[in-house]
């Protein structure tokens, strides 16, 4: 069984190898980072290509104007494919992972960068290391 910690700093490395610089964007980096590390504790295949697909155009705020950013719009979709539902009469599940993406929003805005806008968090001077770091604790 892997600990929380372990599996944390798995993504952590492999956000980092995916961005900067890389071929992805923060999106892709991020949904990757967490699909290759839960593919061997979870069952959702976060890697599917119809997610990258939908996810490449939420990177740099969504479409490069000043929506959230890419790692957020992934982070909110990793936790709705865990979470969510297909289903829309499926609201308690739905409901959940509105939850969940309420309280992953507040941690990011709150506790971590001050926002959540890409915008925002390009502020200039534009500083690579820190916005790799939304990648990485994303």
């Amino acid at each position: 069984m892997f600990k929380l910690a372990e599996l944390q700093e798995k993504a952590e490395a492999k956000a980092r190898e995916l961005f900067p610089g890389k071929k992805y964007d923060s999106n892709m980096a991020t949904m990757i980072a967490v699909g290759e590390t839960l593919r061997e504790v979870d069952d959702i295949d976060y890697l599917d290509s119809n997610v990258l697909k939908a996810l490449s155009p939420m990177s740099a705020g969504m479409g490069a104007w000043e929506g959230p950013c890419g790692a957020v719009a992934a982070g909110s979709a990793a936790i709705g494919l865990k979470y969510g539902s297909s289903d829309p009469s499926d609201q308690k599940q739905i409901g959940i992972a509105w939850e969940k993406s309420g309280q992953y929003l507040r941690w990011f805005k709150y506790n971590k960068f001050g926002s959540y806008n890409c915008f925002d968090l390009r502020a200039y001077p534009f500083d690579m290391d820190k916005y790799t770091n939304y990648v990485v604790q994303t």
